[in-house]
């Protein structure tokens, strides 16, 4: 009996034995991941320590490649391209970064100061002289006060020689200055897209088979002047591809040609045009002639006087125009039958926009009729409306021209 009980007693021990031994065995393998965790934990964080080093060592090395690249520009002088392998112009690495490489400070060699502060005029140069030939996409200037017609000049024609441009805006008026004369190296751009000029700047483009804006969309033309009177269309047949045209013309553009010259020539034959905004004043529409040839056209903005030489072709694909006419002489018969004239190419538009002074000529005695307006969704009429004006009478008319109209506005 004594024999069975140490049996068994021997037989529960080493139960509790080896229960112990799977509980230190958990134990232990709880211990070996956690420190195995910890030891993963450890490698990150020294992995990332390890980053931190080698990313300010190497912010530390572009500090001091851009100090270098200050020093060399220190001693070189405004404006030299250099041929050192320092240069800016050495690797394709050093156009990344334009801003960081200028200097703090140089000496320019421009106007004298009388005091150590830099006008506008004294940035400019600075940065044009520093950016050693590198081409630029767009350059836009406004200059609104005695601008400087030939440093303009010199800038435009820099970014031009250098190629790439596809956006040139210019903003200017000169004063008692000559006025800005465009190069000819502009009407040979080929990579132009966008071309807008306002202000005093003269325009005389070469023959439309000589030069060509093969890439150029949009062009807006604000109030310049014009060495011929053939100009604007010289310019506009050199646009295969144009799709925004803004011309805004007045008498003074053409200074300087004579009062016994032929009328000024605007033809606008551009299959691809989209949008038109043509305007120039009312009293001097006499001396223009206008053809208008745009059978892609969507958006039509005319403002002005209609004078005997216009002529306004079929618009197929018109959704929307604007139409501001002024004349002294707007109660003649003569001028009413140009106006409606005028007006029959617009009967597929959509949406129509008319000034009172419009309206006026429909209130004509002598009666052409008013056209049908098949596809006229929206009508609006701006201007000065009196309760007692006979121009309600239009009004009524254009509304029994338009069985589709759904919206009507007097503003």
């Amino acid at each position: 009996m004594a024999a069975a009980i140490f049996l068994v007693d021997v037989v529960v021990v080493a139960e509790v034995v080896e229960d112990d031994d799977d509980d230190v065995s958990l134990c232990l393998n709880r211990k070996l991941i956690r420190a195995t965790s910890m030891k993963g934990q450890k490698r990150e964080s020294m992995e990332e320590e390890k980053e931190e080093e080698r990313k300010s060592e190497r912010q530390r090395r572009e500090r001091a490649e851009r100090a270098e690249r200050r020093d060399v520009l220190r001693a070189r002088p405004c404006g030299c391209g250099g041929s050192s392998s320092n240069s800016l112009s050495s690797s394709a690495d050093d156009y990344k970064d334009i801003i960081s490489s200028l200097p703090d400070y140089t000496d320019y060699p421009g106007p004298t100061r009388t005091n150590s502060n830099f006008s506008f005029l004294d940035a400019v140069s600075i940065i044009w002289a520093l950016r050693n030939a590198i081409p630029l996409r767009k350059l836009c200037l406004h200059w609104t006060s005695n601008c400087d017609s030939f440093l303009v000049s010199t800038w435009v024609q820099d970014t031009l020689l250098h190629g790439g441009l596809q956006e040139l805006n210019l903003y200017i008026f000169t004063g008692t200055n000559p006025p800005l004369e465009m190069s000819t190296t502009l009407f040979f751009s080929s990579t132009l897209v966008s071309l807008r000029l306002r202000g005093a700047i003269l325009l005389n483009p070469p023959p439309a088979s000589a030069s060509t804006f093969p890439s150029l969309r949009t062009l807006a033309l604000g109030d310049v002047g014009y060495a011929k009177h053939d100009s604007i269309s010289t310019l506009l047949a050199a646009c295969p591809v144009l799709q925004d045209l803004s011309l805004i013309v007045s008498t003074s553009n053409f200074d300087g040609l004579g009062e016994s010259a032929d009328k000024v020539n605007v033809i606008v034959l551009v299959p691809t045009l989209k949008t038109l905004h043509i305007q120039w004043p009312a009293y001097d529409c006499w001396l223009y002639k206008l053809q208008i040839n745009t059978p892609a056209l969507e958006w039509f903005h005319f403002e002005g006087g209609l004078g005997e030489d216009v002529v306004l072709e079929s618009l197929p694909n018109l959704v929307e125009a604007v139409i501001e006419l002024e004349d002294e002489d707007s109660n003649s018969v003569d001028y009413a039958k140009r106006v409606l004239d005028f007006s029959r190419p617009l009967l597929n538009v959509q949406s129509l926009k008319l000034s009172i002074e419009y309206a006026e000529v429909f209130c004509n005695p002598y009666k052409y009729g008013i056209p049908m307006f098949h596809n006229l969704s929206s009508l609006m009429f701006y201007g000065e409306l009196r309760p007692h004006w006979y121009a309600w009478d239009v009004v009524q008319l254009m509304l029994c021209q338009a069985p589709k109209l759904q919206i009507l506005a007097l503003n």
